[in-house]
C-alpha cells in the first residue's frame, strides 16, 4: 500500500510504501501505470495518449506508427531513440501471401505462421542447426552448465529478481506474510 508520494523536482517521483513489497517495481512498469497528461480523463478520447517511442497515426489498412519527437530515451552515445522513423503493420491473411512477401522484401517481420511450410523452411535451410548432431548438443550442454544464474540475476536483475524472465518465485517477504 502507499504511504505517501512526493514531488522532488518535474521529473522525480517518490514513492513511499507502508511495507517492503519485491513486485512493486514490476507492477509499476505494466502499461497501466505509463505517464498520460492531466488532461486525459475529460472524456475526448479521440486522441491517442502515450509516452512511448512511437506515435498512432493511421488505422485503417494497416496501423502506422511514426517516431515520436518528443521520447525522451537516448543510446549510450546520445543519439535520440528510436532509431526507425516508421512502423507499419499490416495484415495479410494467407499464410503463403506473408511468405512470399517476405521473401519478396516487401515486408521484414512475419507472425503467425502456420507450422508446416515454416518446418520445411528450416529443415532444407537450417540442418546444421536441427540439434541432432552430438557435437551441437554437447556444446550447448556445456555451456548451459557453465552460466551462473545466481549471478546473472544478482547483476543484470539488482537482486530485484530470480527465477527466468515471465515467471515469477515467491519472494522472502511474501512467504513471511
Amino acid at each position: 500500500k502507499l504511504a505517501g508520494l512526493e514531488a522532488i523536482d518535474d521529473y522525480t517521483l517518490r514513492i513511499k510504501l507502508t511495507k517492503e513489497d519485491d513486485s512493486f517495481l514490476q507492477v509499476l512498469a505494466m502499461p497501466a501505470f505509463g505517464v498520460i497528461p492531466e488532461n486525459s480523463s475529460d472524456g475526448d478520447d479521440s486522441e491517442t495518449v502515450g509516452a512511448g517511442p512511437f506515435s498512432l497515426t493511421e488505422e485503417e489498412e494497416a496501423v502506422t506508427l511514426i517516431r515520436n519527437p518528443n521520447y525522451f530515451r537516448e543510446d549510450e552515445f546520445g543519439n535520440r531513440l528510436p532509431y526507425i522513423d516508421t512502423i507499419r503493420f499490416v495484415e495479410v491473411d494467407q499464410n503463403s501471401e506473408r511468405l512470399e512477401a517476405l521473401f519478396n522484401g516487401e515486408i521484414d517481420v512475419v507472425s503467425d505462421l502456420e507450422l508446416d511450410p515454416v518446418r520445411d523452411i528450416l529443415e532444407s535451410h537450417m540442418q546444421e542447426f536441427s540439434g541432432e548432431n552430438p557435437k551441437f548438443i554437447m556444446k550447448r550442454e556445456q555451456e548451459n552448465a557453465s552460466y551462473d544464474t545466481y549471478l546473472i540475476y544478482r547483476s543484470t536483475l539488482r537482486g530485484l529478481g530470480s527465477g527466468f524472465m515471465g515467471y515469477r518465485d515467491y519472494s522472502q517477504v511474501q512467504i513471511e506474510q
